[in-house]
């Protein structure tokens, strides 16, 4: 069998590995739906350790089928970069992008809500339990004299107080920072793809550029968790990486990350403001 034959016989075998991983991603995706409708009928049962572990567990599985999982990456997908320019397969992982970043912001959604519930509930104190009146003693008619004569004697007189008292300031209701954290983070992934921008020019040698992108991928980690993104700027990490050390990028290569550097922006940018809705 010829050189050629054996690279289609790989490549074929690749495209399999895909399509299966793929399928099983979408499988698990169905089953995470599943699970959200279940969970959200359920919080009211939970506590928030036994919640905390239902959401790790899920956010577990989550990870494990990411499209860049070491395995993945570094295996049957490694020589496999270019798949991500075909059509079918960029839409196939924005597609599996979108949900498991929606399931990701559902989750943290969820998570707030049950502690604030939990953090109010600890706020409102029990009503306190009336005690039983205490039987009257029946007395004569010359102790009722009595202690009403010893009563005028000696009781003190209540003083009228003569001090302003101010009325009570109404609490000023809580304000959701969803909204304002959600605007810090775009804010700070906006910045940083702009710094990154206006360092990486044709002239920029290659292992500065390399530590940009890495910087790059951490913010995004940092700010998405795990995406179909990180695959990408991955694939980008080595792609620069074979270039020597002190070699400036070709213009077309810096065209093209220009590119990309606008539609991971894009993709970020909605990403975040999914999670904080």
């Amino acid at each position: 069998m010829s050189d050629v034959e054996n690279k289609l016989v790989e490549l074929v075998n690749s495209i399999n590995t895909l399509a299966e991983s793929v399928n099983a991603i979408q499988n698990t995706i169905s089953h995470f739906s599943e699970q959200l409708s279940n969970f959200e009928k359920q919080i009211a049962g939970f506590n928030l350790n036994e919640l905390n572990a239902k959401v790790d567990d899920i956010k577990t599985k989550i990870e494990t089928f990411s499209l860049v999982s070491d395995k993945l990456a570094n295996g049957s997908l490694e020589n496999l970069q270019y798949l991500t320019d075909i059509p079918s397969i960029r839409n196939i992982l924005g597609i599996l992008e979108t949900k498991i970043e929606q399931l990701t912001a559902n989750l943290d959604k969820k998570l707030v809500e049950v502690a604030s519930k939990q953090e109010i509930s600890k706020k409102i104190e029990p009503k306190p339990v009336p005690s039983e009146p205490t039987p009257a003693t029946t007395l004569s008619s010359s102790e009722v004299l009595n202690n009403d004569f010893e009563i005028k004697e000696h009781a003190p007189q209540k003083e009228t107080s003569t001090e302003y008292t101010s009325p009570g300031i109404a609490e000023e209701p809580v304000i959701s920072t969803a909204a304002a954290d959600a605007q810090v983070a775009m804010d700070a992934i906006k910045n940083k793809f702009k710094h990154i921008s206006q360092m990486i020019s044709p002239q920029s040698i290659s292992s500065s550029v390399l530590k940009y992108l890495e910087e790059l991928r951490d913010e995004v980690e940092t700010s998405v968790g795990m995406s179909p993104m990180l695959y990408e700027i991955n694939s980008w990490l080595k792609k620069i990486d074979k270039l020597k050390a002190d070699a400036p990028l070709h213009p077309d290569l810096h065209k093209e990350l220009a590119e990309k550097l606008v539609d991971w922006q894009e993709r970020v940018l909605s990403a975040i403001k999914r999670k904080y809705e």
